[in-house]
């Protein structure tokens, strides 16, 4: 049976008394059975990931839920070491975990099963990760956990785990739009931004009166949200916010 991931719904505000700890800007991945699985169910090439597997010495646990990452790398650069048709060579990654598809509440599920996983150089828990020596952007904000909140896997939200990210802000000039298509033919699909010369296009945040004023008139100057920006400078996971 392939692991299924929860569904992790995104705040505004920290809830009270709930476990915090960082959101990790990495490859989500599920440890079972001998193998590691993707969101979408797809095996990680074993080869490129059999150091790591080595280290998982725990045969019978239900999935173990984690995070391909590297303090020292960025996010498309851990991508680039997770890559499904990547066959040779060792992934420069570790696995950070924290969570497993176990019965009981958050805190009885890691005392049952993650407190029998190893801890080592390279696959180790949450809770030993040194912020400090991070690189900018290998953390993305914050996540917390209901005590006892039961292991909830998608397609829907779980109401037991949430995520406040480190959203920045930046003001972009609009040089172009580009059009529609399906739902939004006839409107305007995305605005072509620039920011320290650097080109990129935002739609997300868009209402459908802004896809049709946008058409004849569009704006300007354009405020961002993103959530940093990628070893080439361009914003990751834009939404537009206001018109300046």
């Amino acid at each position: 049976m392939i692991p299924r991931f929860q569904v992790i719904k995104e705040v505004d505000t920290a809830p009270d008394g709930w476990i915090a700890q960082p959101k990790l800007n990495g490859v989500a991945a599920a440890y079972y059975r001998g193998h590691f699985y993707s969101k979408s169910g797809k095996m990680f090439p074993p080869q490129r990931f059999a150091h790591l597997l080595r280290q998982i010495m725990i045969d019978d646990a239900p999935a173990i839920f984690g995070e391909f990452w590297n303090p020292a790398l960025t996010l498309p650069e851990i991508s680039g070491q997770c890559n499904h048709y990547s066959t040779s060579g060792e992934a420069n990654v570790h696995f950070v975990y924290y969570d497993v598809n176990g019965s009981g509440g958050y805190e009885r599920r890691v005392n049952a099963w993650l407190s029998k996983m190893p801890t080592t150089d390279k696959v180790y828990p949450l809770d030993k990760v040194d912020v400090a020596t991070c690189v900018p952007d290998s953390i993305d904000g914050t996540i917390y956990r209901h005590p006892k909140g039961i292991f909830v896997p998608g397609p829907s939200p779980t109401p037991n785990i949430v995520k406040l990210k480190k959203w920045r802000e930046l003001d972009a000039t609009v040089i172009d739009t580009t059009p529609g298509t399906g739902e939004l033919t006839g409107k305007v699909g995305a605005l072509v931004c620039e920011y320290k010369n650097i080109q990129f296009t935002v739609g997300s945040g868009l209402t459908a009166h802004d896809r049709v004023r946008y058409r004849s008139c569009r704006p300007v100057r354009v405020k961002v949200r993103y959530l940093n920006l990628s070893s080439d400078g361009v914003p990751l996971n834009p939404t537009f916010l206001e018109e300046l």
